[in-house]
């Protein structure tokens, strides 16, 4: 029993040290800035019916958040273990696994910011909210499901991943059904 506190302590530790500041931020440089400088410049070109700037930027996006996400991925997988024992004491090491983790699923936090930008763009902000919504229900019932079968910490990792995954599908199914409303309305995209 002790065994298992101090294993618990040590896990939520590698957590709130390592995990966390990283997560927190490759969400400030690569999350926000969709919201903050991507999210006015769509709704322009909506409002303008600008459709080819529209898919010049859904381009330059998706772009880089795969760029992005395949240099964090590939940092994690091939130097992880330096690069977390360079930045932090030897006892963070368990971090590594999760923060590898976390590297296969950011590219779904960077199309989905894109998204849901896109979505709001059109005034559809409700929509938006339930998009969220439905991906943090996702996050905590496959928290509860996976940790049925296991007590590590990367389950909270993959229900994260599995609620953004979600939101992408949701997101994209969305941007689809604008898209044919434009091609119904015979407008050139």
């Amino acid at each position: 029993m002790n065994f298992t506190i101090n294993k618990s302590i040590g896990v939520t530790t590698d957590f709130q040290v390592v995990v966390r500041p990283i997560f927190t931020y490759m969400t400030m440089l690569f999350v926000f800035p969709i919201y903050r400088f991507v999210l006015p410049e769509l709704s322009v070109c909506v409002r303008q019916g600008k459709h080819d700037e529209i898919k010049a930027i859904r381009r330059w996006v998706f772009k880089l958040a795969f760029i992005v996400s395949a240099v964090f991925f590939a940092l994690m997988l091939f130097w992880g273990n330096e690069i977390v024992m360079f930045i932090f004491p030897p006892q963070y090491k368990g971090a590594v696994l999760v923060l590898f983790h976390f590297s296969m699923f950011f590219v779904f936090m960077m199309l989905n910011a894109y998204q849901l930008a896109y979505i709001k763009a059109h005034g559809k902000f409700t929509l938006s909210l339930m998009i969220r919504i439905s991906g943090i229900v996702t996050l905590v019932a496959a928290y509860y499901i996976l940790s049925e079968f296991t007590a590590n910490v990367v389950s909270i990792i993959v229900a994260l991943c599995l609620g953004y995954v979600m939101m992408f599908i949701l997101s994209t199914i969305e941007e689809k059904k604008i898209l044919r409303g434009y091609q119904n309305q015979k407008v050139a995209l």
